[in-house]
């Protein structure tokens, strides 16, 4: 018997989401990643450019279509504007 993968999407893959990939289980694991851009990143993880806060990130959610979202992402800069974009603009955007 086969066991499928759980496909997960980490929002966010900077030092918290690669610490993630680097502790998942490939095998349990269908690993998929976005980031505002693109870096090396280990082998066991799908990767997208995406931004969060832009219009199309929902489409590229739809189309991986994950059953687990991991949010992970971090503000550019230490104001409220990007707090409050990056916490909760960019949920309630797409999530």
């Amino acid at each position: 018997m086969e066991i499928k993968s759980l496909k997960v999407l980490i929002i966010g893959c900077g030092q918290l989401g690669f610490s993630i990939v680097n502790n998942a289980d490939p095998d349990v694991f269908k690993l998929y990643g976005f980031s505002r851009s693109l870096r090396k990143s280990p082998a066991s993880i799908e990767m997208h450019q995406v931004d969060i806060l832009k219009t199309d990130a929902i489409d590229v959610i739809k189309l991986i279509n994950p059953e687990i979202i991991i949010y992970a992402v971090s503000a550019d800069t230490q104001s409220i504007e990007s707090y409050q974009d990056h916490y909760v603009v960019g949920l309630k955007k797409n999530l």
